[in-house]
């Protein structure tokens, strides 16, 4: 599988959070869907950010996706 997501950028002040007017940062992923049923999957890959220093900063991420009717 692989991924692209637009992520939104955050700045924290004193009154909250506001959000800036730049273009959005992107996120992207690669890995692997196993699908043990039409109800359960099983997601596995390495998660990395356009805003990121270097290939070290990229993240190993798992996760289990549930569909309840």
């Amino acid at each position: 599988m692989a991924e692209i997501d637009g992520v939104p950028e955050y700045r924290f002040r004193r009154k909250g959070p506001t959000t800036r007017g730049d273009p959005q940062r992107l996120a992207g992923a690669m890995g692997v869907r196993f699908y043990f049923s039409p109800y359960i999957a099983v997601d596995s890959g390495v998660r990395y950010r356009s805003d990121y220093d270097g290939i070290a900063d990229a993240n190993i991420h798992a996760s289990m996706n549930i569909l309840i009717r």
